[in-house]
């Protein structure tokens, strides 16, 4: 059998990697601007205004929604939309290196170690590692 060389790995090894979405922490949804505008325009009022007999709660929303181009509250869409980062899932996948995943799980891998040993024992045999 012909040796392996070190530098040039017959394969690449990838894994992939799940976390929960940081965008959504994990939910899969995200506040519309829009709505969170609202409530921060809403919230904001003195106690006396929306305390008052007299306010109307749907009045100053309508307009509140037209003073930002919408003809009235049914018009904003929803509060929460699907996240963009993660397309609703509130999970984030990504594909990274084998060997990276060894370093981030906490195995040292030498720089001048491209896992050559892994991929000449994954394709030797039946696949199975024996030191």
């Amino acid at each position: 059998m012909d040796q392996l060389q070190v530098n040039k790995p017959v394969k690449t090894f990838f894994v992939t990697s799940e976390e929960p979405c940081p965008a959504c922490s994990g939910t899969g949804y995200a506040a519309n601007p829009l709505w969170m505008a609202y409530w921060q325009d809403y919230d904001s009022m003195p106690p006396p205004i929306k305390d008052a007999p007299d306010f109307d709660d749907e009045q100053w929303s309508n307009e509140w929604a037209r003073k930002h181009g919408y003809r009235d509250m049914d018009k904003l869409g929803p509060e929460e939309e699907p996240c963009d980062d993660c397309n609703g899932t509130g999970i984030l996948t990504s594909k990274l290196p084998l060997s990276e995943a060894l370093v981030t799980l906490g195995y040292y891998i030498p720089k001048d170690d491209n896992l050559a040993w892994l991929n000449q024992a994954l394709n030797e045999g039946d696949g199975v590692y024996r030191p």
